[in-house]
């Protein structure tokens, strides 16, 4: 009998801690809610336009499912409940040259980083209009496929190291230990490929 498939397939590294070892976790509030650090990292504007980010992005996904649930939204892939992470990140980008480079739950911080309502609505209504991403804003369209993501922002990212700009790409991907073999493929087969390119220009 043959061996299953998955036995078969090319191992690559998994990455873990060892027990001897844990990572010491980066704590802004105590158990008890309080600031645990000298100062807070966000001034109460920052603060304040995050929170908002966080309840437009909430108040989008609950509107969608509403949509999806009457037949009206062909597709859906709510973030609620991840709010944070996308709003956490695009906060540490600038705007006017770093990337964001979302998946599907990403709602909150595409809107914060320059996404409009109306664009988003469109991809999620399965209009085509919706992949348009305006002029200026420094986004790929979302993407509905697992990891399909991950070849675009390596290499972008790539690209812009060849070109020495100093530009950030923050992609964002889930579900990471279930796919590992599907990311890693993605990844390295991109890297390989944009190598390869490289090596071409320059010969």
């Amino acid at each position: 009998m043959d061996a299953p498939i998955l036995q078969q397939a090319p191992k690559y590294p998994v990455f873990t801690l060892g027990s001897d070892s844990p990572p010491t976790p980066y704590q802004l509030l105590d158990p008890d809610g309080a600031l645990a650090v000298p100062a807070a990292p966000l001034g109460d504007t920052e603060a304040l336009a995050a929170l908002r980010a966080m309840l437009l992005g909430r108040r989008f996904d609950e509107r969608c499912v509403n949509l999806h649930r009457r037949g009206l939204m062909v597709t859906l892939a709510p973030g609620i409940g991840q709010e944070a992470c996308s709003v956490g990140s695009v906060l540490a980008l600038d705007r006017s040259r770093d990337y964001f480079v979302p998946q599907y739950r990403e709602a909150a911080g595409q809107l914060l980083h320059g996404l409009s309502l109306r664009q988003a609505f469109l991809w999620h209504m399965g209009s085509p209009l919706g992949f348009h991403i305006p002029p200026g804003l420094c986004m790929l369209p979302f993407q509905a496929a697992v990891a399909g993501q991950l070849p675009h922002a390596v290499g972008l990212a790539w690209g812009f190291r060849l070109q020495d700009q100093n530009r950030v790409v923050v992609v964002h991907f889930g579900q990471v230990n279930v796919y590992n073999l599907l990311l890693y493929d993605k990844v390295l087969v991109t890297r390989q490929a944009m190598l390869a390119l490289q090596e071409r220009l320059t010969a």
